[in-house]
């Protein structure tokens, strides 16, 4: 059974990060426009109210920078607010620097309609590491905060030298008030400085647990999302990517053609019967490395 989305509303973005591994698919196809989004809100929807799905996990992230279409963003949060889409959780992550206070009232409209979470992986020194713009990204997040009355929550990568800082690392969330942090392992990048292994980053995460910052991670929760997070592996059983080429069961698989599940306005009925074709991994195993990697 599907209950969670990410749909790439662009493919751009108005940064190139050392270790974004979508960087080298950017600008590969047009952005969504609001009516193409409108069918696919619609399709989740009518899946969601036909299996009795309660919560339905939805991205509005992908490969691009999601702030560049803030106007699409905002359609369709007004879309499933005045059509009661109760079981949309939807979620952005943003990089922050193109917030402003105009923009950021906007969504304020529908706090609880989204969660806007923004890219942050530490203090500048490691967030420059991989990352660009430290400055930039504080500021909006202080805009945030200004507008909002809190802090956003914040999505880190996680890289060696995040392990070898810990310490350093957590006292600066918790120095300036950023205790919502959720930490991704570094994936697509193999640079020696930066690649961490999956046993290295639940060494990390123990330590991160001990210190008192709440992460998604630590909820007593089985999930099958994405190893990234050091939740569970949902290809084949959960997660789907949209983009306006089609979907694919991770963003890892976009554009590859034997991972295609269908356009990106077919019924979710129909992309789960193309689902079954994917025999899902063990718990705590990566479908993209056991079945992409090791064969290359």
């Amino acid at each position: 059974m599907i209950d969670r989305a990410c749909i790439s509303l662009n493919n751009n973005c108005n940064m190139r990060c050392r270790y974004c591994h979508f960087q080298d698919k950017q600008k590969d196809f047009d952005s969504f426009s609001f009516q193409q989004l409108k069918l696919i809100l619609d399709n989740i929807h009518a899946y969601c109210f036909k299996r009795a799905i309660k919560k339905f996990k939805l991205g509005l992230v992908g490969s691009g920078e999601p702030m560049l279409k803030a106007d699409v963003m905002l359609e369709a949060l007004g879309y499933v607010s005045a059509l009661d889409y109760s079981e949309l959780s939807i979620y952005t992550i943003s990089n922050g620097t193109l917030f402003t206070v105009d923009l950021l009232r906007k969504f304020l409209r529908y706090r609880d309609k989204i969660k806007i979470c923004v890219s942050l992986d530490g203090y500048e020194e490691i967030h420059n590491i991989g990352r660009q713009a430290f400055d930039r990204v504080i500021g909006g997040i202080e805009t945030y905060k200004a507008v909002f009355g809190e802090y956003p929550a914040i999505n880190a990568t996680a890289t060696m030298v995040s392990y070898k800082n810990k310490e350093r690392l957590v006292n600066f969330f918790k120095e300036n008030g950023l205790y919502d942090v959720t930490f991704s392992i570094l994936v697509g990048c193999s640079e020696k400085d930066l690649f961490i292994s999956y046993e290295d980053f639940l060494a990390f995460m123990e330590y991160v647990k001990e210190t008192g910052l709440k992460s998604r991670q630590f909820r007593d929760e089985k999930c099958y999302d994405c190893t990234m997070y050091g939740k569970l592996c949902g290809v084949g059983r959960s997660n789907i990517f949209i983009t306006p080429e089609g979907i694919y069961p991770c963003g890892r698989f976009y554009k590859m053609s034997d991972y295609y599940l269908g356009a990106y306005d077919a019924t979710l009925d129909e992309i789960e019967e193309h689902m079954h074709r994917f025999t899902p991994v063990q718990d705590g195993k990566c479908y993209y490395i056991e079945n992409v990697e090791v064969m290359r």
